[in-house]
């Protein structure tokens, strides 16, 4: 059983490198970018309140955001739970042994 907890494990730390490196990876910069953009157009406007600059351009970064640490928090979840059913398949297995 130690072996699958190994894997697990294995998998999992994979599973946040690739996270570590989507969030800091070309699509992150991109909505930077045209979050700064966005902004900076906005602040130019004298009609539009600042406080709207802020939070209407930071909702597209932010949604991103959201969906890769949901997508993320989601893999997890299944590589969890797969990792439960082979430790109870495997417990199955040896006990009717």
């Amino acid at each position: 059983m130690d072996i699958i907890h190994q894997q697990q494990d294995h998998v999992v730390r994979a599973l946040e490198q690739t996270f570590e490196k989507l969030k800091g990876g070309r699509e992150l910069r991109k909505s930077k970018s045209q979050e700064f953009h966005c902004q900076a157009r906005c602040y130019k406007n004298e009609h539009i309140p600042d406080e709207n600059c802020g939070n209407n351009c930071s909702m597209p970064l932010a949604r991103f955001l959201n969906l890769v640490n949901k997508e993320y928090s989601g893999v997890v979840e299944r590589t969890n739970r797969c990792g439960v059913q082979c430790l109870d398949a495997e417990k199955d297995r040896m006990g009717s042994k």
